[in-house]
Parts: structure tokens; C-alpha cells; sequence
């Protein structure tokens, strides 16, 4: 439990400390697709293979489908585990007729940290490219929801506009299961590492330049609680820091109730709240190794707001696959006697 009081009293500092203007959170239902915070969340599970994927609809305006797959590939000094994974997402927007590609391959090791393995230290580090297009050009001014950092500015009349960015990010995590009923996760990833801030702008395709992204910071937490038999809590926060661009910050506040103990299942409601930009509703389940999840959002500032008070939507899925080896098994030889 004293563990558990730290890390509330740290995330209560942390949220009394960060300035707070920003835009538009890429995912409202982040925990769903741990690829894209943090490297560090590669194999965080127990299993063979995860594949999580999810659908993002914007104002019908931006409509991003992601996909990522992660697996333990090597165990370590008995402990520790080596793990991989790849991270997709696939942008299109209607209004700008934006298509942008983002891929990203990432590697973690896992560190036990005690001979229980109730305590871990996760490095992680991923690579990735982001390429784009426009297919007709304008003067326009938008939001970039694939790294929710960026604005695209003066875009010229050319529909041969391309761009393309790689880049790199690390991260560390660390996990404690301080008891029975309760896990913590706390980490932070510095992403686009070696970049200096700047926006991307496109521009036409004979010159083929491109601002890079500015290099970020981002603090996440999240701690699973069981209170009784039925009922367990799970509230988390995310932090983006920007630099000149500003701090986002979206802390979360989800219930779980276990409706059915023999088929495993548990449904999940709760709370987000985007400090710049309004309140979510938050419903999810856990059936076996699915979770499902589903986020409507209500901003209450910027441009969705007058979108009836609704700016948008995210389904998301996630399972977790076993594989086991079948046991290797002699055959028995009955020989009777003559």
C-alpha cells in the first residue's frame, strides 16, 4: 500500500506542475494500444502473441485504423525476457484528402528486479518511418492526428505533395505488483529523438523538403486495483510534453465488474478528461484474453465543440494468444507375456 500512496501523491505533483495548452489527443483509449506510448509496453504480457487493433473516427473528417502486434521472442537468466513488435497506423482525411502511413518496429528487455519477478525494469526502443501524401492541395491549416504535434500550413495546389520522416524512440518503464490485488505501471518514452521543433510543411514535390517533428516527452501511469472479488478500479493518466508547442494531458478513471466468474467476463466503464479539451465516456469488457473498448468523445473547446458537443469516436480490440507445446510423449511398447 505504501507504494501505491507514492504513486498517487507523484501523479498529484505532476498534474499540479504541467502547463496546460495543447491539441487533440491522437487516442483517447491510449491503454488499448501500448505500442504507441511507449516502447517499453513491447511483450508487457503474459502469453505468446498480442494483437491489438483499433478504429479512430474524427468529426467524419480523420479516420485512422491502427494495428500493432507484440511477442516475448527470448527468455533470460530465467526472468527476464526479450520482446518485439510492430506499430501501424493508416490516416485518411476527408476534408484535406490527407493520406499518411505511420509504421515502427520496437524492441524491449524486461529486468527483474527481485527473484519473485514482482518487480521490472523495462528499456525499450523503436524505429519507424511516417510517409504521406496529399491527393488535391490548398491553403489550409489542420491538425495532424497521427503525431497530434504537428500543423500543416500553406499547402500548394500540386498533387504529386509528398513527405516522408523517420524516426526514433526510447523509453523506460518500470511495473510493481505491490501486492495480491494491486499492479502499478509508471514509464516515459522520449519520442523523435534528434529532432529540433518545427512543423511539418508541405511543400511541393520538385524541392521535396519537410520540417522535422519536434522531439517529446511522455509520462504515463496506470494502476489496476482488485477491491473485492467483483469490483476492481483502474485509473491512469497520460502527459505529452512538447516544448514551445505546449503540454497535453489526459488522466483517466475506468471501473470493472465481473459479471461472470466462470466465463471470465468484466465489464468496464468510466471517465477521461482531456484537461485542454473536454470529458469522454469510456466503456470497455474483459472476456478471457479479449478486451474490448470504446470512447466517445464531448470537447467542449476548438472546433469539435460545435459538432452538437460530439467530437468523435474510437472501437478498439485486443487479445492475448496461447500457444503451448504439446508434451512430448513416448509411446508405450505392451508387450505380454508368452
Amino acid at each position: 500500500m505504501k507504494q501505491f500512496q507514492q504513486f498517487i501523491c507523484v501523479f498529484a505533483l505532476i498534474l499540479g506542475n504541467f502547463s496546460l495548452s495543447a491539441q487533440d489527443f491522437h487516442k483517447s483509449l491510449y491503454n488499448m494500444m501500448p505500442l504507441s506510448v511507449n516502447p517499453a509496453y513491447t511483450g508487457d504480457f503474459e502469453g505468446t502473441i498480442r494483437i491489438s487493433g483499433m478504429m479512430k473516427d474524427q468529426q467524419n473528417t480523420w479516420k485512422t485504423p491502427s494495428l500493432s502486434v507484440d511477442v516475448p521472442i527470448m527468455m533470460v537468466r530465467g526472468r527476464d525476457w526479450l520482446s518485439a513488435g510492430v506499430a501501424m497506423d493508416f490516416d485518411r482525411s476527408g476534408d484535406l484528402t490527407l493520406v499518411r502511413n505511420r509504421s515502427a518496429i520496437s524492441v524491449s528487455y524486461h529486468l527483474s528486479l527481485d527473484k519473485k519477478g514482482k518487480n521490472y525494469f523495462v528499456l525499450g526502443y523503436q524505429f519507424g518511418a511516417d510517409s504521406g501524401f496529399l491527393k488535391e492541395g490548398f491553403n489550409a491549416v489542420a491538425i495532424d492526428p497521427i503525431r497530434n504535434d504537428n500543423v500543416i500550413t500553406n499547402v500548394p495546389n500540386n498533387r504529386d505533395n509528398k513527405f516522408s520522416e523517420n524516426f526514433n524512440n526510447i523509453g523506460v518503464m518500470y511495473r510493481s505488483q505491490v501486492d495480491k490485488n494491486t499492479l502499478i505501471n509508471l514509464g516515459v518514452s522520449y519520442n523523435y529523438i534528434f529532432r529540433q521543433d518545427g512543423s511539418i510543411s508541405s511543400t511541393p514535390s520538385t524541392s521535396n523538403s519537410v520540417d522535422k517533428s519536434p522531439s517529446k516527452f511522455v509520462l504515463h501511469g496506470l494502476v489496476d486495483r482488485t477491491i473485492n472479488k467483483k469490483l476492481s478500479v483502474h485509473p491512469s493518466f497520460i502527459i505529452r510534453n512538447k516544448g514551445t508547442e505546449g503540454t497535453e494531458v489526459m488522466v483517466q478513471s475506468m471501473w470493472g465488474y465481473l459479471i461472470r466468474p466462470d466465463l471470465d467476463l468484466r465489464l468496464k466503464g468510466g471517465l477521461g478528461y482531456d484537461i485542454d479539451q473536454g470529458p469522454a465516456l469510456l466503456l470497455g469488457a474483459d472476456y478471457g484474453e479479449w478486451r474490448f473498448g470504446l470512447s466517445l468523445e464531448f470537447p467542449v473547446t476548438g472546433i469539435a465543440a460545435t459538432n452538437q458537443g460530439f467530437g468523435g469516436f474510437e472501437i478498439s480490440a485486443s487479445k492475448i494468444i496461447n500457444i503451448y507445446k504439446k508434451p512430448a510423449v513416448e509411446p508405450t511398447i505392451c508387450c505380454p507375456d508368452l
